[in-house]
């Protein structure tokens, strides 16, 4: 399948180029049709890293769009992808602020107390604990150098430590926040349960 582009025009004319995409490895979710779907399990027996490598490295997967729209297996977007980039302005990383906690310190807990991960990997995690947490089911990014050499960084912090990658974003990106939104009840997207839990 390939990876699904839209083209519109700007003010001076030049095309912009978008991709929405997602991973879906394992069977969390069902993969889908209406994005792109990246379902190539690139490390045995680990879905989730399997899952992440093209959830931060973009770039490499999909090199010559301007702009990468990630979404969860199970996020449905509601809007046009042209509202995305409006919501995005000038910055060239966008996220929602979480809507469930508010810092990296607080999801570090919650992660240890639901077991999410090996504690002693997420108490080995050097970030700003008061950073604002962000929420890694929509990401909008610019493709620039910059950009790529972050998620690069990213995509390490995950390799190396927890691979709850909320963590590890803010320490990676200098980006723009979006109010907190109900996941569940937003005009812009929806989220559904997945079909297996996560653990």
């Amino acid at each position: 399948m390939g990876v699904k582009k839209s083209a519109h025009e700007t003010n001076d004319n030049k095309k912009l180029i978008m991709a929405i995409y997602t991973s879906i490895c394992g069977a969390y979710d069902k993969p889908r049709t209406d994005v792109k779907c990246f379902t190539e399990e690139k490390f045995e027996n680990n879905p989730r890293l399997s899952a992440k490598i093209y959830k931060c490295l973009p770039h490499l997967f999909m090199p010559d769009e301007e702009w990468h729209i990630w979404i969860d297996g199970n996020l449905e977007l509601k809007v046009d992808e042209k509202e995305l980039i409006k919501l995005a302005g000038k910055s060239d990383v966008t996220v929602f602020e979480n809507p469930y906690r508010n810092t990296v310190g607080e999801e570090m807990e919650e992660i240890k107390r639901l077991k999410l991960d090996d504690p002693e990997i997420v108490d080995a995690q050097t970030y700003n604990k008061n950073d604002k947490l962000p929420a890694c089911f929509l990401i909008i990014r610019r493709n620039t150098p910059e950009v790529a050499r972050r998620n690069a960084e990213w995509w390490a912090e995950i390799c190396a430590g927890s691979v709850r990658d909320q963590i590890s974003f803010p320490h990676c990106y200098v980006a723009k926040y979006l109010d907190k939104v109900d996941p569940f009840n937003n005009s812009i997207f929806k989220r559904h349960g997945h079909i297996i839990p996560r653990g």
